[in-house]
């Protein structure tokens, strides 16, 4: 029997655009999925905890700076309130399951802060560099831009085998200070941290770019699908 995904949905507008990548990744893999909406009831998010066998955070919109403490700077783009607040009740159900989590994007950034870390709102203007993770059109982002470094001895570096990755990359906010239990598994050349995995978790890893978008002809982007479906075996 195929595995079953749990997916959180992506805004109405972008839907098919910005959700196919995911699960034709998820597909490829070898597992089946479905789709969390955002005005899931919390008896809703209990029977996916339930029926399940993973759960990923997908892309999507700014979160609300609310959520650590700050207020929205002029940069800080259209935030989600309903999907926060989602994505908030539906980790603290399935946290309680042990059940692997893969977070991508925003589902990185919305696991931080979940964890009581915080974020960047708008790298370009709180943090220059040399490192464009934000290009310009949106069409880039089948396209890779930069580089991770993945650190030595971690997760994401034992799924992948080898030490750096090419990635592509579309956003403009990042983790600022990491959440509690978390440890940095990639950073960028400009030192902002694009993956992370939870400690004394059976398995929650995050990444800041698309591997969804570059999974169809990249090997070792797809692994990332694949050791997710396959760690559901495990537990």
């Amino acid at each position: 029997m195929r595995p079953v995904i749990a997916v959180v949905g992506t805004s109405p507008g972008m839907r098919e655009i910005m959700l196919t990548p995911y699960l034709e990744s998820l597909q490829r893999a070898g597992a089946d999925t479905t789709l969390i909406e955002w005005d899931a009831t919390d008896e809703e998010l209990e029977q996916k905890c339930v029926s399940c066998s993973g759960l990923l955070l997908t892309g999507g919109n700014d979160l609300a700076p609310s959520l650590y403490g700050e207020d929205p700077l002029p940069e800080c783009g259209q935030t989600d309130p309903e999907r926060d607040s989602l994505e908030r009740r539906l980790l603290t159900a399935w946290l309680k399951t042990r059940k692997p989590v893969f977070a991508i994007c925003r589902g990185l950034q919305s696991a931080n802060v979940f964890f009581g870390g915080s974020l960047w709102q708008d790298i370009p203007s709180q943090c220059p560099g040399d490192v464009c993770h934000r290009p310009s059109p949106l069409q880039m982002i089948k396209e890779k831009v930069h580089t991770v470094s993945l650190r030595e001895g971690g997760l994401l570096r034992s799924i992948e085998g080898t030490d750096e990755l090419e990635v592509n990359s579309m956003h403009h906010q990042g983790v600022k200070v990491l959440g509690s239990g978390l440890v940095a598994e990639a950073q960028a050349p400009d030192g902002m941290i694009e993956a992370f995995r939870l400690e004394g978790y059976p398995w929650l890893l995050a990444v800041q770019w698309h591997p969804e978008h570059l999974s169809a002809s990249d090997p070792l982007q797809q692994e990332l699908f694949n050791e997710f479906v396959r760690q559901t075996d495990i537990r």
